[in-house]
C-alpha cells in the first residue's frame, strides 16, 4: 500500500465526517463504521488503519468497543480545520 492511497483515504474519511457535521452540527453525530465502509468501499484494514492515525492526531473521535476496532467516528474542530486547509490548497 502507498502513502499516496494512505493519504487519499484520510482525506476522503476526513470529508464525509465534516460533510456529515455540516448537516447535523451536534454533539451526537457521527457515522458508523459500517456507514463509513460502505461509503469508502475499501479494504476495511486501510480505512481501520487510517482512521486510528486520525484519532491519533485529534483529528477525529472515536467510539469503541471492546467486539469491535470501532463503532463511531465524529471529526473534531482540528479536522475540520484540516479540511479547509486541504480546500484553500487547491
Amino acid at each position: 500500500m502507498s502513502y499516496r492511497k494512505d493519504a487519499e483515504t484520510r482525506d476522503r474519511i476526513l470529508q464525509i465526517l465534516c460533510d456529515a457535521e455540516r448537516k447535523k452540527p451536534d454533539p451526537g453525530t457521527n457515522v458508523t463504521r459500517d456507514k463509513m465502509l460502505e461509503i469508502l468501499d475499501i479494504d476495511e484494514k486501510l480505512m481501520d488503519f487510517n482512521i486510528h492515525y486520525l484519532q491519533g492526531k485529534h483529528f477525529i473521535t472515536l467510539r469503541q468497543s471492546p467486539n469491535s476496532p470501532w463503532l463511531y467516528a465524529k471529526i473534531t474542530s482540528r479536522g475540520i480545520d484540516e479540511v479547509a486547509y486541504q480546500a484553500s490548497r487547491g
